[in-house]
């Protein structure tokens, strides 16, 4: 038997049960999940660049889109940024270069120093919606390979795997 509310407002019981479960819900949302399918974010290297895809099916409004610095390989969404952009309104956008400003953003943490080939990073970026997808990488191990759903893959393989269903 669910515990009840039963103080001076009874008729307004809550069942305990069901407030420690709308709680847990409430606070996993808001712990970083780790990166997998659902997260649309994909980093690769065209040449020197590196840049920083959003992949989804549907197109999203992006707020901005930021490379963080993690200390330890372990992500947390108060890395400090090495580079970060911004958006006054909400912009449709599939590709970010790392180190260059699109048109109607504006530079929030500029790129100070090349990217450090054996450190990791975070490639997080923030939609309308408040979600922020993500996705790990270090450039030693990104080489002419493209980091999605936490694995280095082949563009062939990348092109397979980020394949949207066909209408129906």
């Amino acid at each position: 038997m669910a515990a009840t509310y039963t103080g001076p407002a009874a008729s307004m019981a809550i069942p305990m049960k069901g407030l420690i479960l709308a709680t847990v819900v409430l606070l996993a949302g808001c712990v970083p999940s780790d990166p997998g399918p659902d997260f649309p974010v994909a980093v690769r290297r065209a040449g020197d660049p590196v840049e920083v895809l959003y992949v989804a099916c549907a197109p999203a409004d992006v707020v901005s889109v930021a490379v963080l610095r993690s200390e330890d390989s372990v992500f947390r969404y108060t890395d400090p940024p090495v580079w970060k952009i911004r958006f006054a309104s909400p912009a449709r956008l599939a590709r970010a270069v790392v180190g260059e400003v699109p048109p109607g953003a504006t530079e929030e943490v500029r790129l100070a120093a090349p990217l450090d080939r054996k450190t990791h990073y975070e490639a997080v970026i923030e939609l309308a919606t408040g979600a922020q997808p993500r996705q790990g990488f270090q450039l030693d191990r990104l080489g002419d390979r493209v980091a999605f759903h936490g694995e280095y893959l082949s563009e062939k393989d990348f092109d397979r795997e980020r394949a949207c269903p066909a209408p129906s």
